[in-house]
């Protein structure tokens, strides 16, 4: 339409070049410049709503047909439940890389079907805790690299089959208890990067299903006893970048699917509180990621021993294989024992 617009714009002026400020003129000039530009650059390609990184600053008309959304890389500042109205088949929605700064009520409600939604890298400070409901078969959530400061317990209440939920590097610094307790099937849950500081002992309750923990650089000194009681399916747990200097054994003595991923580089641990995981090694199952950590002076890793941490030669039988990545760190030796410098 705004081609054949625009064909007789350009004809009139040749055949009438003496009235072209008339006011027909005038008229045909602002329809053709006046068709929607959004309307030409989003594009359905199969059920693929395409938008993405056209420099859009609203959300456009979406076709009803469309099955995933792509409007991630534009500068889209504000969205609302108008937008996503009557998008009864969309599975996937797309919104990373724009400028969206809060997500209101009942936001995606037109979209009973949506399953995979990635919010990240936005500019995201404020979440209504019923931004997510009427969205009950989602399953994945991404909401890093935003502004989020407190996720409470209602903002997952309406999502009870979540999978994977995504809130690394944001400025979250406290875990309600009941946080996750709705969200029963979660297997993966990325919380790095966040200003945590002291995890509640319950927090992860409940999490049977959870397969993979990251909680890198979040700021944490200290384990509470019976944090990962219940996770019992758990194999990759991240606890890189904090300021951990014991790891007790019993915190994972509930851990039965193996192997597990363990990462514990850039702690200042104190080498007799992993001192447990020195069999596993001995048994192959405990695998460095490049080599053990060497002191600087005196013993290394290799040389530590039972008789060196008194009280602490107990080692564990449980966990049948484990894989251990330790970052290479400097530590020295202070009574046989080595610390990180």
């Amino acid at each position: 339409m705004n081609d054949i617009i625009f064909s007789l714009f350009v004809s009139f002026i040749w055949i009438f070049p003496t009235i072209c400020f008339h006011s027909l003129c005038v008229l045909l000039s602002v329809l053709a410049l006046a068709t929607p530009a959004l309307t030409q650059q989003c594009s359905l390609v199969g059920d693929t709503m395409q938008c993405a990184a056209l420099g859009l600053n609203s959300v456009p008309t979406l076709d009803p047909a469309s099955v995933y959304i792509e409007l991630q890389e534009n500068d889209i500042p504000s969205i609302s439940q108008a937008d996503f109205l009557g998008l009864a088949e969309v599975r996937k929605l797309d919104l990373s890389g724009n400028a969206i700064a809060s997500v209101p009520a009942f936001c995606f409600s037109g979209m009973p079907k949506l399953a995979w939604m990635n919010l990240r890298n936005n500019q995201i400070s404020f979440i209504d805790e019923q931004a997510f409901w009427d969205i009950p078969q989602l399953r994945g959530l991404d909401l890093a690299f935003n502004l989020i400061v407190d996720f409470m317990p209602g903002h997952l209440a309406e999502v009870p089959d979540l999978i994977n939920l995504i809130l690394g590097v944001n400025q979250i610094n406290h875990l309600p208890v009941s946080l996750f307790q709705e969200v029963p099937m979660l297997k993966l849950l990325f919380l790095h990067r966040n200003p945590i500081g002291a995890l509640d002992k319950g927090v992860f309750d409940n999490l049977h299903d959870l397969e993979t923990l990251s909680l890198w650089k979040t700021e944490i000194s200290t384990l509470p006893d019976g944090l990962f009681d219940d996770q019992i399916s758990l194999n990759n747990l991240d606890l890189r970048g904090n300021d951990l200097m014991t790891l007790d054994e019993a915190l994972l003595q509930n851990v039965s699917f193996a192997p597990l991923v363990l990462e514990l580089g850039d702690n200042p641990l104190d080498f007799c509180s992993i001192l447990w995981l020195k069999q596993k090694e001995t048994d192959g199952a405990v695998i460095w990621n490049k080599s053990p950590p060497e002191c600087v002076t005196g013993s290394d890793w290799a040389d530590v021993n039972a008789e060196d941490c008194q009280g602490n030669q107990t080692l564990s039988t449980f966990l049948p294989k484990i894989f251990f990545l330790l970052n290479p760190i400097e530590h020295k030796c202070q009574s046989g024992a080595c610390r990180n410098v």
